[in-house]
């Protein structure tokens, strides 16, 4: 089959987080506090990374932690919040739920609404499982931050297919944090819309 006839390549879809070394997301109650200490160090590249955003999936519970800090921060950027409970409200522009059951044309939807940029897997830990087993993560960005947690919930909870991974950057700042860039490199992987 040629390229010619293939149909549409998606773009990216990529995971983004901040974890504990002993890979946390967060403590079992959710909150971020444990992330202060490195908010006013140097610049981690969030902002760039921001730049090159065109869409966003983001949990349930993610969503809502995000709403309580203020005005919605990603713009009217295409985004699904998934759940599959009613009663999700203060939507962004641009915003909308979505029950999972088809995580690939999710995908295609929200990338032809922004036209460009990657898709950016806003946690947590559930949201990476479901798009790790269908084969949908392209790359994962961690930033590993030098504190062991103990307990909460994990960034990659099982399970999932045994996945591949290729190093694209490692970046070591000054204040401890290290940033590790992988490209996955799996065969389930595929970016056919």
């Amino acid at each position: 089959m040629t390229s010619a006839t293939r149909g549409p390549t998606r773009r990216d879809v990529v995971i983004y987080a901040a974890t504990s070394l002993d890979g946390y997301l967060a403590p079992q109650d959710g909150s971020v506090a444990w992330l202060e200490p490195f908010g006013s160090g140097p610049d981690l590249g969030f902002d760039h990374f921001l730049d090159t955003v065109g869409s966003l999936v983001t949990g349930r519970t993610t969503f809502e932690q995000v709403r309580t800090f203020g005005a919605w921060p990603y713009g009217s950027r295409p985004t699904a919040v998934l759940t599959r409970r009613s009663g999700v409200t203060d939507l962004p522009p641009g915003a909308r739920t979505d029950d999972g059951s088809d995580l690939r044309s999710l995908v295609a939807a929200l990338q032809e609404e922004s036209g460009s940029g990657i898709t950016w897997l806003l946690g947590g830990g559930l949201l990476h499982q479901s798009f790790l087993a269908e084969g949908l993560v392209d790359e994962i960005w961690t930033h590993i931050m030098p504190v062991l947690l103990g307990d909460g919930i994990p960034v990659f909870p099982a399970a999932y297919p045994p996945i591949e991974l290729h190093l694209v950057e490692s970046t070591a700042h000054e204040n401890g944090v290290v940033l590790v860039r992988y490209r996955v490199e799996s065969a389930n992987r595929d970016k056919d819309v």
